[in-house]
């Protein structure tokens, strides 16, 4: 990572977001590898025989780590529980002293010094841990789902304050969440770790570059599962879905696909057509689906449709759902997408819903 660089890793459950923080931070020790902190070497095992040679502990490490839950003593006072970022660090008292309300007053805490956290609203428990976290003036800052106890209706104000204290202090920080959200936010890099494994790495989030199943179901794209069998020309290819065909692209997709492959095919929910009824009829671009949910929004709805034992979401306005509606004989709709909206991301095992 670049020195103030802020890095937004994504994944799904037991993806391994919390073990590689914890492991970065020296809380938990890794059965292999090397992993460096401000060009330091903090933990280190022998190629050889996989023998540890550097495991710094946590303190010595120049991390600062906030985890899911805070951590917060609840029998100690907003002082004293920040005073505990400074505990093994060589500082007289006055000092520490000084770099505690140093930093309850950058953070506009200086109020709730001798409150409790039990008496703290969960925005401000954030605030507390984050500035235990950086007190110690640490060279990385790591962020264990730091907006998971957050309320919705606060989430954009308390980002917002996070964005600003990033920027104002140039750490170089890890943010682990499971929220795309936060992916817009704090877009300096998005990094997404699935089957333990780093499978997305980019400094942009667009459609243009989602080449990852994770992040495009949590981006809200529809992916199905394919077979190509067809190459029209390079970079299209006709993909068949179940008993349906759809023209794709390569988009992202680095390897090389044949016919034969098996794929998945991404597109959004919201540039698709819908028609009543299911025809006879096969047309490339066509999906039959059975309507399962209309789910109501206040400018739109959103269709939960099943296409190939698969569950498809498509948005569409209030008037052109009543428009629909008022035609719909039964649960069947065809789905027709434009030409070039769909795309080609990796194909990973077949599973379960499309959300």
């Amino acid at each position: 990572m670049r020195r103030g660089e802020v890095a937004v890793l994504m994944g799904p459950n037991a993806s391994g977001k919390t073990t590689l923080i914890k492991a970065i931070a020296g809380l938990i020790t890794p059965f292999k590898g090397r992993i460096l902190i401000d060009d330091n070497t903090v933990f280190e095992t022998r190629r050889s025989d996989g023998r540890i040679v550097v495991n710094a502990p946590p303190h010595l490490r120049k991390i600062g780590y906030v985890p899911s839950d805070y951590a917060l003593l609840d029998h100690l006072t907003v002082w004293e529980n920040v005073m505990l970022g400074l505990a093994k660090k060589p500082f007289s008292r006055h000092e520490k002293e000084k770099k505690v309300r140093d930093i309850l007053e950058f953070m506009s805490l200086e109020r709730y010094s001798n409150m409790k956290p039990p008496a703290l609203s969960n925005g401000l428990k954030q605030k507390v841990a984050l500035a235990r976290a950086l007190v110690a003036e640490p060279k990385l800052l790591l962020l264990d789902e730091p907006f998971s106890s957050i309320d919705p209706a606060s989430k954009p104000v308390i980002r917002y304050e996070l964005k600003k204290l990033l920027a104002s202090w140039k750490i170089t920080t890890i943010i682990a969440t499971h929220d795309v959200e936060d992916a817009f936010w704090f877009h300096d890099r998005v990094l997404v770790l699935n089957g333990r494994k780093l499978t997305y790495d980019s400094p942009f989030l667009s459609e243009e570059t989602i080449s990852n199943e994770y992040l495009a179901k949590s981006l809200g794209f529809n992916v199905l599962e394919g077979r190509i069998i067809q190459i029209m020309k390079p970079g299209k290819y006709l993909v068949e879905i179940g008993k349906s065909t759809v023209l794709a692209t390569s988009g992202s997709v680095g390897n090389k696909l044949a016919e034969g492959s098996l794929v998945n095919i991404v597109f959004p929910p919201v540039v698709s057509k819908l028609t009543p009824g299911c025809s006879e009829s096969v047309e490339v671009n066509s999906l039959k689906g059975n309507l399962l949910e209309v789910i109501e929004r206040f400018d739109h709805v959103t269709l939960l449709l099943e296409i190939d034992s698969s569950k498809v979401r498509v948005n569409l306005l209030r008037r052109e759902w009543e428009k629909l509606r008022s035609m719909v004989s039964g649960n069947c709709l065809t789905l027709i997408l434009p030409e070039n909206s769909v795309s080609i991301i990796e194909k990973r095992a077949p599973g379960g819903w499309n959300a």
